[in-house]
């Protein structure tokens, strides 16, 4: 790790800056919590209090970046919490009863800004499949969803769809997991490269769906014009092409690293253009009482790296 970072990182662990969140956690801890959750956003909060595996909603307090701190939110707030935390003598002492959720996305707990030592990775709580949201689109809780909202006989046409829109996009997934982990690759180590990737379309702007006569679209013109311009960057970037060639291929295996909130957007697209309903993340009754309801496959560990149930 470059020296500069390693000291910047080090300088960091002393400070507890206030409206952050290890700062709120200071203030929260004698509160009688069983549970404090560090999570990457509001939505996931909505999701992870409500799974049925493991009461995280009773005497439970969440904490997330945008909200209820001056933090930015997401992956690199996690972990730049759990990174402060730990180094602090008056919060670290409380390690078994926080637990750090994190999005796996394409890579874990690689980031761009933050440094995890290897002995701190079991200490925090993983999702399996791309982000919390995929888990609404495994078959088992396809099955599970439609039938509580009264659609089971429209099981197998979502699934043949979204099967059919996986395996169209895997070569995007493939490139844009290369691309993402190079650029963190880049940042943390400070590898050679021409120039960082930049892509030309957004996700929003490739990913917005529509059923016509019940069949999906999007906007594949700008996918190809995405795919092409990633194939050029890999193409100068020995570090990326290595990474494409020789790990991507596993992250399309299954559906599971089909983006979160694209796999989400095309459920509900789906479910509103073909059958009239709507269905939002967050905080509504509806939502809430589907999540009780999944399977969900996640291993839920405190900041001590010991499972939880």
């Amino acid at each position: 790790m470059n020296d500069n970072v390693v000291k910047s990182f080090l300088n960091d662990r002393e400070n507890i800056i206030p409206g952050t969140i290890p700062y709120i956690l200071s203030t929260l801890i004698n509160r009688g919590g069983k549970w404090y959750c560090i999570v990457e956003g509001k939505t996931d909060k909505y999701f992870y209090s409500n799974i049925n595996k493991v009461d995280l909603k009773t005497r439970t307090y969440y904490l997330f970046g945008k909200n209820n701190s001056i933090e930015n939110g997401g992956k690199e707030t996690v972990i730049s919490s759990y990174n402060k935390i730990k180094h602090l003598p008056n919060l670290n002492k409380y390690m078994n009863k926080f637990i750090f959720i994190i999005d796996h996305d394409y890579a874990g707990l690689t980031s761009e800004k933050q440094y995890i030592d290897y002995e701190s990775y079991n200490c925090f709580t993983i999702t399996k499949p791309y982000s919390f949201e995929n888990y609404f689109l495994t078959e088992d809780n396809i099955k599970i969803l439609f039938d509580y909202l009264g659609i089971k006989n429209s099981v197998y046409d979502f699934i043949e769809q979204y099967n059919q829109f996986a395996d169209e996009i895997k070569e995007y997934t493939r490139l844009k997991s290369s691309t993402i982990e190079i650029n963190q690759r880049q940042s943390r180590y400070y590898e050679p490269f021409c120039q960082p990737y930049r892509k030309i379309h957004s996700y929003d702007e490739i990913f917005s769906f529509s059923f016509e006569n019940g069949r999906y679209k999007f906007n594949k013109n700008f996918l190809n014009d995405e795919v092409n311009n990633m194939r050029r960057f890999i193409s100068r970037n020995p570090s990326a092409k290595s990474f494409y060639n020789n790990e991507s291929e596993d992250l399309v295996k299954n559906n599971d690293f089909v983006r979160g909130h694209n796999a989400f957007d095309f459920l509900s697209k789906y479910l509103l253009d073909v059958h009239g309903i709507t269905l939002i993340q967050g905080d509504n009754n509806q939502y809430m009482d589907i999540v009780k309801r999944l399977n969900v496959d996640i291993d839920l560990k405190n900041a001590q790296g010991l499972l939880i149930s």
